[in-house]
């Protein structure tokens, strides 16, 4: 059974064309990078540990919105945990029991913060966003927490730095931006922008 929980999204060049961005959204070939959550626990005196993501595609189902799981050691068991099908999830981490996601109404810019309770598998809303405030116009790629600053980082296009080619108005360069994500406002903060080095993913080793 082929099922993607972690695919690329969007294109894997900074040098960006809105054209292409706009083919990518409509045809859904390319949905959401997802930072897989593991959870440890003893059974029989043997430790088993469950993995959790966002499956945004499967043969039988085609494009998908859901919150699954499945043993590290049996991956071919996906076990549906929750529907998320009105949402459209571009990128979600753990952090202290709560799954946090950035829904994106377009497919593209972040529309809302939501956090997932992993016990009752309840979602609220932290924070919505204006997508006219390019302080969070970010085509996010990627999140992750930090439990030893107990940080949420993000990664992606920030639209901000877009600039349009003179030679060709369809066309624009843009720079991808490290963020910050409080989870209790959902207030954004740039730490920086780099356009040398194209990152995809985003992972705190938590030591």
């Amino acid at each position: 059974i082929l099922s993607l929980l972690m695919c690329i999204t969007v294109t894997s060049q900074l040098h960006v064309s809105t054209r292409k961005i706009k083919s990518y959204i409509s045809t859904e070939q390319y949905t959401t990078p997802i930072n897989t959550h593991y959870h440890t626990s003893a059974t029989n005196d043997e430790a088993t540990a469950k993995a959790y993501g966002i499956r945004c595609y499967d043969a039988t189902q085609g494009s998908t919105q859901q919150f699954v799981s499945f043993d590290v050691n049996n991956p071919n068991k996906i076990d549906l945990e929750k529907d998320l099908s009105q949402y459209y999830i571009r990128a979600a981490a753990h952090a202290n029991g709560f799954y946090y996601m950035i829904n994106s109404r377009d497919g593209m810019c972040p529309y809302d913060l939501l956090a997932m309770d992993m016990e009752t598998m309840q979602v609220d809303t932290i924070a919505s966003y204006d997508v006219n405030d390019y302080e969070s116009a970010i085509i996010f790629l990627d999140m992750t927490y930090d439990e030893t600053t107990s940080t949420m980082y993000g990664i992606g296009y920030d639209l901000e730095t877009a600039i349009v080619d003179d030679n060709n108005e369809e066309e624009l360069e843009v720079k991808l931006a490290l963020v910050t994500i409080d989870l209790i406002d959902g207030s954004m903060t740039c730490i920086g922008h780099q356009d040398s080095c194209n990152l995809l993913t985003l992972a705190a080793d938590n030591k």
